[in-house]
C-alpha cells in the first residue's frame, strides 16, 4: 500500500506549478544534501541566497520569518517582525543576569503581537518538521537555547 495524503488519494512526486519537482517521501534518502535543501527552501519560499551567510543556528529561524512576512494573515507588522528577531538575538550576557535585576515594564497586552507570535510559532513548527522529514539539510535550531522569549510583565 502506497503513501496516502489527507483526502485519501496516492501521493505521487510531482512538478508544482512554478516548475519545482516536489520528491515523493521514498525518495528523500536518495536525494543529495543540496536537492534537500532545495526542498525545504522552496516549500519556506526562500532561496538559499537569502539565508547563505547566516549561523547555521539562524537559518531555519529566518526562512520561516521570511515564509512568514510573505503569507501571514493578517499581515506580519513591521515592529512584530522586529520584535521576534530581537528575540532571536542571543545576547550571553542577559543569559548571566540574575532575574532579581531585570527590569519590569507594565504594558498592555498587545493582541495583534501575540497574533504575530503565534504564527510564527507555528510556522517554524512546521518548517522543523519538514527538515526533520528532509533529513536535516539545515541544523535544526534548539529554541530554548537559541530564542529568548521574554515578556514585558
Amino acid at each position: 500500500m502506497g503513501q496516502r495524503g489527507f483526502d485519501g488519494q496516492a501521493v505521487k512526486c510531482g512538478t508544482l506549478p512554478r516548475g519545482t519537482w516536489v520528491p515523493c517521501m521514498s525518495l528523500i534518502p536518495y536525494l543529495d544534501a543540496k536537492e534537500r535543501l532545495t526542498s525545504l527552501l522552496f516549500a519556506l519560499d526562500c532561496d538559499a541566497t537569502h539565508i547563505k551567510f547566516l549561523p547555521e543556528k539562524f537559518k531555519l529561524i529566518v526562512a520561516s520569518l521570511r515564509f512568514l512576512v510573505s503569507n501571514a494573515q493578517p499581515k506580519l507588522e513591521v515592529n512584530h517582525l522586529v520584535a521576534i528577531l530581537c528575540c532571536c538575538v542571543n545576547l550571553e550576557g542577559e543569559r548571566k543576569e540574575n532575574a532579581v535585576n531585570r527590569k519590569r515594564f507594565s504594558q498592555p497586552f498587545d493582541v495583534r503581537a501575540a497574533q504575530s507570535f503565534s504564527q510564527w510559532q507555528c510556522v517554524l513548527r512546521e518548517a522543523i518538521n519538514l527538515n526533520f522529514v528532509l533529513l536535516e539539510p539545515v541544523a535544526t535550531p534548539c529554541i530554548h537555547k537559541d530564542v529568548q522569549w521574554k515578556t514585558g510583565a
